[in-house]
């Protein structure tokens, strides 16, 4: 696993890390961002449609942040589109996107996941537990382990709402 060294900059705040390499442009409260995130670990995601085996380079910018977030002790989330793959791209395009299976999506989320694992240490210990019903409340099995990353596929809730047959 490619790892982040640990001498990458003379800062101990993961903000003025992101902002000195130049991934921060602009905030609504840079103060109170950089005050959280010296004063506790958060829990954040970031959410990757599954539209394809691989990723491109505007993903990569993503992962490279997670690393750094997970380097300084923040619990990265990755978050798979395994449900929203299937509804379409927001992203104001005018062609629509391919209609893939339930299958060819979910390869795609696991080859997501194999390159993932070669960036993000991974609590491998950690479950998403399904709620009870359609509706019901999901969980976790455990607490994640500080400062590693935990996969999600939102398929997981979302296929099961019947909402994609709907859309």
């Amino acid at each position: 696993m490619f790892q982040i060294p640990d001498n990458v900059s003379k800062f101990d705040n993961v903000f003025d890390v992101l902002k000195e390499r130049g991934f921060i442009e602009q905030t609504t409260d840079d103060e109170g961002i950089r005050e959280l995130l010296g004063r506790e670990k958060v829990k954040f995601y970031i959410g990757f449609d599954a539209t394809a085996d691989c990723l491109h380079v505007g993903h990569f910018m993503q992962v490279i942040i997670m690393m750094y977030m997970q380097k300084y002790g923040h619990t990265p989330i990755v978050l798979i589109g395994g449900g929203t793959t299937m509804l379409g791209d927001p992203s104001g395009r005018t062609d629509a996107r391919p209609m893939m299976t339930a299958e060819q999506i979910d390869e795609n989320g696991r080859q997501f996941k194999k390159l993932f694992d070669r960036f993000l240490e991974f609590d491998d210990e950690w479950k998403h537990i399904q709620g009870e019903g359609v509706l019901g409340k999901g969980g976790q099995n455990k607490e994640p382990d500080p400062g590693k990353a935990i996969c999600v596929n939102n398929a997981d809730w979302l296929r099961g709402l019947n909402y994609l047959e709907f859309m």
